[in-house]
């Protein structure tokens, strides 16, 4: 923290306080002998080495940490460890204790690490990456500790996790230590940090903490307090030191947890000080800050004429400590809680509304206000909605989430808030806070909702909550209620339901008549024929007989530049479904650009997921590799198990198009083995996607056909129309290569008038393919006129099938050039099996072949991302921006790519990631 912050002489004076007195008294404070925290390390030899290696590597590498134990298991003595040696080393240091109090005051905690340095004027991510770029570029190595961590606030817990799971890197080292329990359960869960669980002592350490506390205790209380300690040094520290001034009666049986009675003791020290020093000690618990002058302030507000000096008993019987830049202290979190406990929901509620009075920013005026108020409070509730509107607006959500809750806890009851509990429900659903999801929905009978306010909390407590799956029968019920909206004359609300439940309805395999009502039900909202929620509806709902409406809609949004991510997410899930691939990428690559701008990890993972779904049916590896390889790790980042699954799904079929075929089976394998478990069977035809792509390029062609055709049969569970139209090029080739002629015909024959009405892209591409397979040469030249036919893997073997075929038929110098055309393709995007079936048929048309090695093929995912970005002339900075690093970690990737791809300077990398060598007969 900046010192110059918090110095009480940097702030104006109140009354008859000058700054020197009361330097000089905090000084004659804090000269209070204090036991030696370093003691309890005493039997940590273990965790002392373990913390010791990482400050050791500090320099070079950075390193992440959470501490986890019970209360007084000696977590704050290793932090306190840390953060001496860390001072010795001449590291830079940084400490905060989280505070229950600010648990819902947005960075707390950071603002306590950074002062004024993070600007906070973006969202949650924006602040992080702007942290991190701060710590990465200081003169020297960055400690962060941060104690009792379960208690720091969401948004500075979004940050500081964000930032630990980055310094790889860096030289950065951030610890945290947490108090065991749910809140703490709950947080680590998403945390994905390394834990190191502190046990208890050994009786021979806990002994040597006795001799420094106690040396003369009798053996028979000796033995008493090993015992009541059971392990625990602070138990030890204080069990001893009570034994010692009060015999036996220091020692009370164990017929309560210890740190139950360690907070009794504390609060009992804290009851004998006078009423003053309780009050101030009342205040510097409950305040979000660890300002003197501001404690100051409210407790005069509550005692009039609240000194310094009056908190000198606190200090001298080691309740607090006031140090040399006046920030107040406690011993322990343990007595941080205990004083509250003390002070009772009146004091408590006294204090909140004195500090309300005294601090400077307005978000917490508010929340110490709304801390204050124990009834109903409707204009204070109103407040805190806007409150949670501008943070949701920011990408701030557990802000919003919290801020939402206490809005409603406030308000009355009425659709207001039963209008903030659905706000807060999708917040959290997006966000993965499953235990305040839970508290929302369950909470929601006591609101006046909307109908479709209880349609999407159901649909959201469906998706998130229950481990079933009501595929369509819900679907009724919720074109009942859109049409029940529309006649209360509140049709855009609607629209908005039907559009939401898209998704729903296509992996649902409604029946036709269910289809046709949805859409029926959204055309009578009397929206623009191009209004994307319709076109959106008609993509996702009924395909077959409404995607010939919706894809010219689409493509005219191509050309415009007036829209945000959202509605380019939106086309790019009503596009994938219609099979068209390319509008798809496009829509994708723009959502994904505005996502990264406005730091929106959570949605620019979902979106990660639908761009590698595109570049895996185009072929291109590389981007699916990298773009599935984010997608996961930000889902997971962010709290979304099911699209890191699904992610997942499309990094095995990746995988599988790469050759790699363990990795594509193991991942389909447990996607399989989730979405059994939960119901989603048609979900399953992704999996059986997987497992046909991996058998087709290991040429097991009967084995790809019998996988790949169970998408396409209504009466099997994986069926799910939109992703066979899809496949439907690899169930070709598969067939072919099976000898199953006859059934690609039946098949095609079938699928022909689909594609006629739904002008799918995708089912034309493979429809056309399959009839060139099944026909003669002159289709080939026919399918690679089409504008499908310009997708790079539909070309490159529609090229492939048709050189083959000209060699088999004694016209090799024909086939090459087809030939070479695909292999180019091919080695190009990674697709390995097929590049080696390119190279069997160029050296059976009797050309020569060199065997080219795919160096890309051992960067890690990151690599390759950090790599193709250089390769196109991106900056360090830029791609730091990006990919949400510093542009210490991009540069240290780089260090790392070159010689692993055999170059040394961008100019070369290029050709590598573009695989260009001037070799136009490859």
């Amino acid at each position: 923290m900046d010192e110059a912050a918090v110095r009480v002489d940097a702030v104006p004076e109140r009354g008859s306080w000058v700054a020197e007195s009361r330097r000089c008294q905090v000084l004659k404070l804090t000269a209070v002998a204090w036991q030696d925290r370093q003691m309890t390390l005493c039997g940590r030899e273990t965790e002392q080495s373990a913390v010791g290696g990482l400050l050791d590597r500090l320099p070079t590498a950075g390193s992440a940490l959470v501490l986890r134990g019970q209360p007084g298991i000696g977590k704050s003595s290793i932090l306190a460890y840390v953060q001496a040696e860390a001072v010795r080393r001449g590291f830079r240091m940084r400490a905060v204790s989280g505070i229950q109090a600010e648990f819902h005051l947005p960075n707390a905690a950071l603002r306590a690490l950074l002062g004024s340095s993070v600007s906070e004027q973006g969202n949650s991510t924006a602040t992080a990456l702007e942290a991190l770029n701060l710590l990465s570029g200081e003169d020297a190595p960055n400690v962060l500790l941060v104690d009792d961590a379960q208690w720091v606030d969401p948004s500075s817990w979004e940050t500081l996790t964000f930032i630990a799971r980055r310094v790889e890197s860096e030289p950065i080292l951030v610890l945290f230590a947490v108090r065991e329990g749910e809140v703490a359960r709950r947080r680590l869960v998403g945390a994905r940090l390394p834990e190191l669980e502190i046990g208890a002592l050994s009786p021979e350490a806990c002994g040597v903490l006795i001799d420094e506390v106690a040396p003369r205790l009798p053996l028979a209380l000796r033995a008493r307090v090993l015992a009541e300690a059971a392990g625990n040094p602070l138990g030890v520290i204080e069990l001893a030191s009570a034994a010692d001034r009060l015999g036996e009666r220091g020692v009370p049986l164990g017929l309560v947890s210890l740190d139950t009675r360690l907070d009794r003791a504390y609060r009992t020290m804290a009851e004998e000080l006078p009423a003053r020093t309780r009050t101030l000690l009342c205040v510097a618990a409950v305040n979000d800050r660890d300002r003197l002058d501001e404690i100051l302030s409210a407790a005069d507000q509550i005692a009039e004429g609240a000194s310094v000096a009056d908190l000198e008993s606190a200090v001298a019987i080691g309740l607090i400590e006031v140090d040399d830049v006046f920030r107040v202290r406690f011993r322990h979190p343990l007595v941080r809680s205990a004083i509250q406990q003390l002070a009772g929901v009146a004091g408590r509620a006294e204090t909140h509304a004195a500090l309300s009075n005294v601090v400077a920013e307005p978000d917490r005026r508010i929340w110490h206000r709304a801390s204050a108020s124990v009834g109903r409070a409707p204009h204070l509730a109103d407040e805190l909605a806007q409150v949670a509107l501008a943070a949701r607006q920011r990408g701030e959500l557990v802000t919003a989430i919290a801020a939402w809750q206490r809005a409603i806890q406030l308000a009355e009851p009425g659709r207001d808030r039963g209008g903030w509990r659905v706000a807060a429900a999708n917040a959290a659903a997006y966000q993965g806070d499953i235990g305040a999801l839970e508290s929302l929905i369950s909470e929601a009978g006591a609101d006046d909702l909307y109908p479709a306010d209880r349609v999407h909390l159901a649909w959201l407590a469906e998706t998130y909550l229950t481990p079933a799956w009501s595929g369509a029968d819900r679907l009724p019920a919720s074109i009942e209620v859109a049409l029940q909206l529309q006649r209360e004359g509140d049709a855009d609300r609607a629209l908005d339901l039907l559009a939401s439940l898209g998704v729903r309805c296509s992996f649902a395999n409604p029946e036709p008549p269910v289809r046709a009502a949805f859409v029926a039900a959204a055309e009578q909202m009397g929206a623009d024929p191009d209004d994307a929620r319709l076109l959106s509806v008609y993509a996702l709902a009924d395909p077959i007989e409404r995607g010939a409406l919706a894809l010219p809609g689409m493509r005219h949004r191509t050309g415009r530049v007036d829209i945000r991510g959202e509605e380019s997410q939106m086309m790019t899930t009503a596009a994938s479904n219609l099979g068209a691939i390319d509008l798809a990428a496009s829509f994708a690559a723009r959502a994904i650009a505005d996502y990264r701008s406005r730091g929106m990890l959570g949605q620019l993972a979902q979106t990660l997921v639908s761009q590698a779904w595109a570049a895996a049916h185009m072929g291109d590896t590389i981007l699916g590799r990298t773009a599935a390889a984010e997608a996961h790790e930000l889902a997971a980042e962010t709290a979304q198990p099911l699209w890191v699954l699904t992610a997942d799904m499309i990094g095995a079929k990746v995988a599988a198009l790469r050759g790699d075929a363990q990795t594509a089976l193991d991942l389909a394998a447990e996607a399989e083995r989730v979405l059994l478990s939960v119901g989603v069977h048609p979900m399953l035809a992704l999996v059986q996607e997987v497992r046909g792509i991996t058998a087709l390029a290991a040429g097991r062609f009967d084995e790809a056909f019998e996988e790949l055709a169970r998408i396409l049969d209504p009466g099997d569970i994986a069926y799910h129309y939109p992703t066979g139209w899809v496949v439907f090029e690899h169930l070709a080739d598969a067939a072919i290569g099976a000898g199953r002629e006859r059934q690609l015909a039946v098949l095609a024959e079938s699928l022909t008038p689909v594609a006629q009405r739904s002008q799918s892209p995708a089912l034309q591409a493979g429809l056309a393919f399959a009839e060139a397979l099944l026909s003669g040469d002159d289709l080939f030249g026919a399918a690679l006129s089409l504008p499908t036919g310009k997708w790079p893997f539909s070309r490159a073997r529609l090229h492939l099938a048709y050189g083959a075929r000209l060699r088999r038929n004694q016209r090799s110098a024909e086939s090459r050039p087809h030939l070479r055309a695909a292999l180019s393709v091919f080695e190009a995007f990674g697709l390995a099996p097929w590049a080696a079936r390119a190279q069997r048929e160029l050296r059976a048309s009797g050309e020569m072949v060199r065997r080219r090695a795919d160096a890309r093929q051992d960067l890690t995912p990151q690599e390759l991302q950090v790599a193709v970005m250089a390769a196109e002339g991106l900056s360090n900075r830029e791609i730091a921006s990006r990919l949400f690093l510093s542009p210490r970690t991009v540069g240290s990737h780089l260090y790392r790519i070159y010689p692993k791809v055999g170059v040394k300077t961008r100019t070369e990398l290029a050709r590598v990631m573009m695989f260009i060598d001037g070799d136009d007969s490859m």
